[in-house]
């Protein structure tokens, strides 16, 4: 347990000491998003009745940008494999009291820190949004539960990519090209009953329609068009990318 305490206290230290601008942008962006983007976007659209529930658009806007946020601080997190093979460090560690499971498991650990931590703040720049909503203990634990398994997922996404790739280029390549198309094609700017039946299809297919739906449903009570299955895919989809990336990251060579 001490092992692991310390290979997780080295990623969170790294994270934050030596990539302190991201910190800065997990502020910035979301403030963009919500209180430019939203704000303005709330006087064209209106509000949004969802399955019966009436909300208005800017706090329909604030929890998908929680976990369009929260996708990036675990791709980011989940990156740190990468850079610790391309340093040299993996081979470091490996070779000190360290065992592989060890090494993997403070992975998904940081993933799943830096994702939550990711996403309360944006949860408190939110905040005046959300003033005089009272979600249920229920409902906590489905915003909880949704933010666990969208930070393994993708945390797990991205040590998938990590453990094949090259090259920095390579890395940003392939991120660049597959985080835009899982944020737009989603349910975290319009709901899916807005969607053409083309893009639809599509973002039943993305995991981050099913943690942003259920987190809509604990704190605003909307319901979605991928209830009540959102709630066995979501972790489903999340064990597999966790299975895929173990497999993957055990494959890497030292």
């Amino acid at each position: 347990m001490n092992k692991l305490y310390s290979l997780l206290l080295r990623d969170l230290k790294s994270s934050v000491g030596l990539s302190w601008h991201l910190l800065v942008s997990q502020l910035v962006m979301p403030i963009v998003y919500i209180f430019v983007l939203g704000l303005t976007f709330s006087k064209v659209i209106g509000n949004i009745t969802i399955s019966g529930t009436t909300i208005s658009y800017v706090q329909f806007l604030a929890v998908g940008v929680v976990f369009g946020q929260l996708m990036l601080s675990s791709s980011y997190a989940g990156a740190m494999v990468f850079f610790d093979k391309r340093m040299g460090m993996f081979e470091q560690i490996l070779a000190g009291p360290f065992k592989r499971y060890e090494y993997f498991a403070s992975k998904i650990l940081s993933v799943l820190v830096q994702g939550l931590f990711g996403s309360f703040l944006v949860l408190i720049i939110a905040s005046p949004l959300l003033i005089g909503l009272t979600p249920s203990p229920i409902g906590i634990l489905y915003i909880f539960y949704s933010l666990v398994f969208a930070s393994l997922f993708f945390g797990s996404l991205s040590l998938l990519i990590s453990a094949y790739m090259k090259t920095d280029q390579t890395l940003n390549i392939v991120f660049n090209s597959i985080l835009p198309p899982l944020t737009f094609i989603s349910s975290i700017f319009y709901p899916l009953e807005a969607m053409p039946d083309v893009i639809k299809a599509i973002a039943l297919a993305n995991p981050l329609t099913y943690a942003a739906d259920i987190a809509r449903f604990g704190l605003y009570s909307t319901g979605s068009l991928t209830f009540p299955y959102a709630f066995l895919l979501l972790p489903l989809l999340s064990i597999i990318a966790f299975g895929l990336a173990m497999r993957a990251a055990y494959k890497i060579s030292l």
